[in-house]
């Protein structure tokens, strides 16, 4: 239990810095020069962006939870769902402000930065639940 819960901590640890870097990329104005929530862009990238944020919170509460509050081990797998959600948002941002140049500008490349965090915080959660498992599948 410990090594799941040291591998758990580890990865919250990459989501709160996956948050930090989201919270920046949003509000900096490196989207290819433009802010990403001036209204002549597309709203949808900046949307997605928002509710990636959000995934992450909540990403961060649901391993915390199953960290300190000692949940059943069936419940240690709503860290890979929640960080698999997450990644699946900061991609729709990504590809939704993707404009095929290559000039998207340093807050694009700090979102790519949040995505490739996110899959491997949910890779390491993963493990950790697999370490907590033991390769049982609970048939």
């Amino acid at each position: 239990m410990e090594r799941n819960r040291t591998l758990l901590l580890a990865s919250m640890a990459l989501a709160a810095l996956t948050l930090l870097f989201a919270i920046i990329s949003l509000a900096t104005s490196g989207w290819g020069g433009i802010s990403i929530f001036r209204p002549t862009v597309r709203t949808a990238p900046a949307a997605l962006g928002i509710l990636a944020v959000l995934f992450i919170i909540a990403s961060l509460i649901v391993t915390a939870l199953v960290v300190f509050a000692k949940l059943s081990s069936k419940m240690s797998l709503l860290p890979i769902v929640m960080f698999f959600l997450t990644s699946l948002f900061t991609m729709g941002t990504l590809i939704g402000f993707f404009n095929g140049n290559g000039t998207a500008g340093y807050s694009y490349n700090l979102m790519a930065t949040v995505h490739v965090f996110i899959v491997i915080a949910g890779l390491i959660a993963a493990f950790a639940s697999g370490v907590l498992l033991g390769g049982k599948t609970g048939a």
